[in-house]
């Protein structure tokens, strides 16, 4: 038994051993939840590869002014829906803004099972050299195509080359 120097508290050993063994199995808990929440954390946090090249596809996807389908009536764009008409050469030109010889080039391809006249339809940027192999594909990507006033299931597959 341990007294203190005035000797009128009583300090039992199993009380000390009761927080020393609490102490333990609360270190032991707390590493156990560090390392569950680091190895959750990892399948969120995806670092691309080319964020460059991505986020211009991305762009494509999400952007009024490239191929996404704008409804002027109630001034809405509506990310992932293709509008058929602006799916052309000049608007993706336009939509990359003043590439160069020296920058990315795209080809995409716009295809869907419903039998779309012109669909498999593929476009590519001024500068997209037919020699050269593609230097990366990206996974298509399922969208919505807007054609004649209807909604179509597509698929459109973006190819790039003159990545750094």
């Amino acid at each position: 038994m341990l007294k203190n120097k005035r000797g009128a508290e009583f300090w039992p050993a199993t009380k000390f051993l009761f927080w020393m063994l609490f102490g333990v199995i609360l270190a032991f808990t707390a590493i156990a939840f560090v390392i569950y929440i680091t190895s959750s954390g990892e399948n969120i946090a995806k670092i691309r590869a080319n964020l460059e090249s991505y986020f211009l596809a991305e762009r494509f996807l999400k952007s009024e002014n490239c191929f996404v389908y704008y409804d002027p009536e109630i001034k809405r764009a509506y990310p992932g829906i293709i509008d058929y008409e602006k799916f052309t050469d000049a608007q993706l030109n336009n939509c990359i803004n003043a590439i160069t010889q020296d920058e990315i080039s795209f080809r995409i391809t716009l295809a869907s099972s419903a039998q779309i006249e012109g669909l498999p339809l593929t476009i590519k940027t001024r500068n997209w050299n037919e020699n050269r192999p593609v230097e990366s594909r990206e996974q298509p990507r399922r969208v919505l195509i807007f054609h004649s006033n209807n909604y179509y299931n597509g698929d459109m597959t973006i190819e790039i080359q003159n990545l750094r």
